[in-house]
């Protein structure tokens, strides 16, 4: 029993194995053909949802209705952990999902279906999940309503009516009594249309103007608008026969205009005629030569000038600009200097720039007032006016004005500044003599027998002593002396270098010695700055005495360590005291470098660029080369290449280089710009990498490997990857290198083989074999055995991966194909449809096929897939009227395809123009941009009233939905026929061939060119015709025929 259980389990592992990893991970071809809608019910009803499903492999499919707000759908690829998932919440299991006494709380919950079937071990396959359904509530019936009263209305020809009735805003219930008595619905409470006509009036013929339609005589219905051909209204008359189409040649108003000449500034234009009502130019006063309103414009005249205003000459100024004589023109702003305004010129041209003043000092004595000015000597302008101010009047002449330089004032006589000493008894270096003072500029003496030292008539001979810094107060000679100059004749002191400045008394230049501490203000005793200096060990810093080295025991601290790369000769700082730890890069150079050992080159001997060393480690960190006097001009033009020669494992390279012929020199480019030499060209050798773990290959002792060692063997087999022994016991050598295999130790390979040998040179180790031997390396034959080039085999590839060598354990080979599986995403009533495609193995997708959004189906106001609701803008659209879904449509069409004629006003029954539905047609298609510049047709342009159809017509010309007429106009302002719309959009459909071609219309010709496109449109379901199998081609379309046509082509 037990090995058949055994056996069992075997199978079961080998079939899943089997499973194809899609099974797994992607989505497959289960198809919901009917997706569960919304459900709408009343507190303690019943909920029901339904879906159906199909798929190709399996008629039993499984079904798990859940709450998609509890289940995570972002693992659908994984399809068992999904099903599990949903299976913990789990609605219901059958096709229909029946939800009994719903309450109020699960308003708004949304449903979704999982699909599915299983195989063998219960295995998922081909997951789809539905659309989500949503779960709505109706508030109960209210205890007390809301009412909102709805008066009777009456039925007419154009419009239901109703009865009175009463309608809940709140539970959104239907009563005919306010009491609330009687429940009804909206249907019950409305009044069809009425098929006959109370207030038909007699309309009278009309004749057609150039932008008018006219009309025969008929009587029509007040109410709804419908045309008849007697009083009584038996006899419905299409507007086609009762509408005079536009005479475009009876102009209501034709007005002549005159032709004006074109001026500098503005256009002309050429006579012609305008009529007001078609909004038409012309050429002839009968107005039948059209021409376009662009055409009728007289390019603009640059030689006929309206006003040109001649300016005379006009000399600058100091305080106004100038200008040459020319002439302007007031009506294209332009300049001209010459009178036929032919000659253009710039405004800057006709400036002259003012003049710079030219300012000078001046003096003045108005009325005994004396002031100074600068003035303009050019224009007499006057600036910096005031008084004078300095100088020093004296015996010999006024002050001097320290501003402007000019005297005033009165002479001073008693005020003698430039003196002289006139000797009576000469002084020695003993005894003072005796002089006169002289003064110079009044020539008198000012003081007699005035004594002179002998220091005042020394020729001094001044020698400068330097200032001596003061020590502290602790020192020896602690007071400092301050600079100065000392005579070596007669000993006088200075403090100046010219010896203007004499100092009588010494002890002025003694500094006095710095204290440790000084007292401030408040009488706190603090730390002398100046006599401080940092001193520090490994520990951490303090402040001394620079002269005495007091310590300052409170200024100790740690350091603080600015951390950064050690250098040469530098390690990590103390950002306080400037410490250093003691750490070293030498790789680090800092500090500069110099250049040891250069030379010149003499003759044929070569010169040294010398090495570069390290200021600061003095280590040299770069070798110099060798050179020879280079070429006059450059050794570019005299260079030959030298190939490079590749290194091996055993023999060095040479660098591809360039030897100049001429002088010898080496470069290692073609420009001359690389010099190098000798050494500087070998590419060194790096030796044979044969990589087996530690070294395997060498170093194993072959005799230890007899000793008997209780280790198992996995161990050793380690042992001889990472080429350790030391604990071998019982176990042969050989014994161990024969259950060896090469994924065991490092090895060589490519995408096709593996071997054992140099990783560099990718040589096996039996092509190393004699060089091995004659270096004295022996190896067991078995390591010759594994170094063999050997194919990868095994292993499986996927897209994310290659596959894996059973031998060598390497990656190999192409990796394998995606596997995709494409989940639909159904288009909504706003968004596009699309398919994603997944890879099961590395999720990487794809999206493609996308359909269009399938846009809202709006039936009495709410969308009925999306349940959306659209409250009607137009008043004059029933909401019993065929084409009340259409206009509504085409108002919530994204992009809108039409907002109607006003805000509130439809005007359903009013006719196209040829503009308005190609536009229509354009904003269906989502507003396309045209490729073309411009438009041939003679009739549209991008301004007037054509302007907001001028895009839309573009793109239907480009795309072939309309080609115009033959004499090249497009007539956007001519009403459009019904058969011309069917062909616009069946050549927007690109002019399908109608599968049935039996006519089902008697008005309309085999030969008509609109006949494939009006078969078409029936066949498509977009228009049904007339009754009596009438299509009436030429008749007018209406809008509401329009949008309804052009919503179902869309649908």
């Amino acid at each position: 029993m037990k090995k058949r259980v055994i056996s069992f389990l075997m199978v079961v592992v080998l079939l899943t194995s089997l499973v194809p990893m899609g099974a797994f991970a992607a989505l497959g071809d289960t198809e919901i053909i009917t997706q569960p809608g919304d459900v709408s019910v009343d507190v303690g009803g019943t909920a029901t949802f339904t879906i159906e499903a199909s798929n190709p492999n399996s008629t039993d499919l499984k079904y798990i209705w859940f709450d998609a707000k509890q289940v995570n759908t972002d693992n659908i690829n994984d399809y068992t952990s999904f099903v599990k998932e949903a299976e913990k919440v789990k609605l219901g299991d059958k096709k229909t999902l029946v939800l009994n006494n719903v309450t109020e709380d699960m308003d708004g919950m949304t449903i979704r279906c999982a699909v599915y079937y299983t195989k063998l071990l219960l295995i998922v396959h081909d997951l789809s999940l539905s659309n989500t359904a949503t779960l709505r509530i109706r508030p109960p019936e209210c205890k007390a309503h809301t009412l909102e009263k709805i008066e009777a209305a009456a039925a007419t020809c154009a419009r239901e009516g109703n009865v009175e009735y009463y309608y809940c805003t709140v539970c959104e219930r239907y009563y005919l009594d306010k009491d609330c008595l009687y429940q009804t619905d909206l249907a019950s409470c409305t009044i069809p249309k009425l098929t006959t006509h109370d207030d038909i009036v007699l309309v009278a013929a009309k004749d057609a103007t150039c932008c008018e339609k006219g009309c025969i005589e008929h009587w029509a219905c007040q109410t709804c608008g419908q045309a008849f051909a007697d009083e009584t209204g038996s006899v419905e008359l299409e507007n086609s026969k009762v509408e005079l189409a536009i005479d475009a040649a009876k102009h209501t108003n034709l007005v002549h205009n005159d032709a004006v000449a074109a001026t500098c500034s503005e256009q002309g234009t050429i006579e012609h005629w305008y009529c007001d009502g078609c909004d038409k130019y012309f050429t002839d006063a009968a107005g039948t030569v059209s021409i376009s309103k662009l055409k009728l414009d007289v390019d603009k005249d640059k030689t006929n000038h309206t006003n040109l205003v001649y300016y005379p000459p006009k000399a600058a100024s100091c305080n106004e600009e100038g200008n040459i004589p020319y002439y302007y023109c007031d009506g294209c702003k332009d300049y001209f200097s010459d009178a036929a305004g032919t000659k253009k010129i710039s405004k800057s041209d006709t400036t002259l720039n003012k003049l710079d003043h030219n300012y000078v000092w001046k003096a003045f004595d108005v009325d005994g007032i004396e002031y100074h000015a600068q003035e303009c000597s050019k224009c007499g302008d006057l600036k910096n006016t005031g008084s004078h101010t300095g100088g020093e009047a004296y015996c010999g002449g006024k002050a001097a004005c320290g501003t402007c330089g000019f005297e005033y004032g009165a002479v001073d006589p008693d005020n003698h500044i430039h003196t002289e000493k006139q000797i009576i008894v000469e002084p020695t270096l003993e005894k003072d003599g005796l002089c006169n003072i002289y003064c110079t500029d009044c020539e008198k003496i000012v003081a007699e027998n005035v004594t002179i030292s002998y220091t005042e008539t020394c020729d001094h001979q001044l020698v400068k002593i330097e200032e001596v810094p003061a020590k502290c107060e602790s020192c020896a000679n602690a007071s400092g002396v301050k600079e100065h100059y000392e005579c070596s004749i007669c000993g006088a002191i200075f403090s100046d270098a010219d010896g203007k400045a004499p100092i009588s008394d010494a002890s002025t230049l003694t500094i006095e010695p710095l204290k440790h501490y000084i007292a401030e203000i408040s009488g706190t005793q603090i730390p002398n700055m100046k006599v401080q200096e940092w001193a520090y060990d490994a520990l951490g810093h303090w402040k001394v005495c620079k002269f005495c080295d007091y310590k300052f025991t409170s200024t100790f601290n740690t350091h603080t360590m600015v951390s950064g790369e050690p250098t040469c000769c530098s390690g990590n700082t103390c950002l306080t005291c400037g410490y250093d730890d003691g750490q070293r890069d030498p790789a680090n150079h800092s500090g500069g470098t110099e250049k040891v050992g250069a030379c010149e080159p003499e003759g044929d001997k070569p010169g040294y660029t010398g090495d570069t060393k390290c200021l600061g480690c003095g280590e040299i960190i770069e070798r110099g080369r060798a050179y020879y006097t280079p070429c006059e001009g450059g050794c570019a033009a005299s260079l030959e290449a030298v190939p490079a020669v590749e290194k091996t494992c055993t023999e060095d390279g040479v660098k591809a280089h360039y030897i100049c012929n001429k002088c010898k020199n080496m470069y290692l480019d073609k420009g001359a710009t690389v010099p190098t030499d000798e050494a500087g060209i070998i590419d060194p050798c790096t030796g044979h990498d044969l990589h087996p773990g530690k070294n395997a290959l060498t170093s194993v002792d072959l005799a230890s490997l007899l000793k008997n060692l209780d280790i198992s063997t996995d161990d050793l087999l380690n042992m001889i990857k990472n080429g350790d022994f030391s604990s071998m016991q019982d176990i042969t050598f050989e014994g161990l290198l024969a259950k060896l295999s090469l994924k065991d130790i490092d090895h060589c390979y490519d995408d096709t083989y593996h071997w054992l040998g140099c990783q560099r040179c990718g040589k096996t180790l039996e092509d190393l074999r004699p060089e091995l031997e004659k270096n004295g390396i022996t190896l067991n034959e078995r390591w010759y055995e594994l170094s063999a080039k050997q194919a990868h085999s095994g292993g499986v590839a996927d897209c994310k991966n290659k596959a894996i060598c059973d031998e060598c354990g390497e990656a190999y080979g192409q990796l394998g194909k995606h596997r995709y599986d494409a989940v639909v995403t159904a288009p909504t009533c706003t968004e596009k449809g699309y398919t994603t495609h997944t890879c099961g193995s590395c999720k990487e997708s794809y999206v493609d096929s996308y359909t269009p959004a399938a846009g809202h189906k709006i039936v009495r106001g709410r969308c009925e897939n999306c349940k959306q609701t659209f409250p009607n803008p137009f008043v004059d659209v029933d909401s019993g009227s065929v084409y009340y879904e259409h206009v509504l449509w085409a108002y919530y069409y994204d992009p809108q395809i039409t907002a109607g004629t006003d805000a509130t006003h439809f005007s359903p029954s009013a006719p196209c123009t040829r503009g308005q539905v190609v536009t229509f047609l354009w904003r269906a298609a989502g507003r396309p941009q045209p490729q073309s510049a411009g438009l041939s047709f003679s009739d549209v342009s991008n301004s007037g009233a054509c302007q907001p159809y001028y895009t839309a017509i573009l793109w239907a010309a480009e795309n072939g939905i309309t080609t115009g007429y033959e004499d090249g106009s497009f007539r956007p302002h001519n009403q459009v026929t019904r058969a011309e719309f069917v062909t616009f959009l069946w050549r927007y459909y690109g002019k399908p061939t109608p599968s049935n071609l039996d006519n089902p219309f008697v008005d309309v010709s085999p030969n008509s060119v609109f006949y494939r496109a009006i078969l078409w449109a029936a066949e498509q379901g977009i228009t049904l015709g007339y009754g009596n199998n009438d299509f009436q081609p030429n008749k007018i379309c209406s809008r509401w025929q329009v949008v309804t046509f052009l919503h179902r082509a869309m649908s």
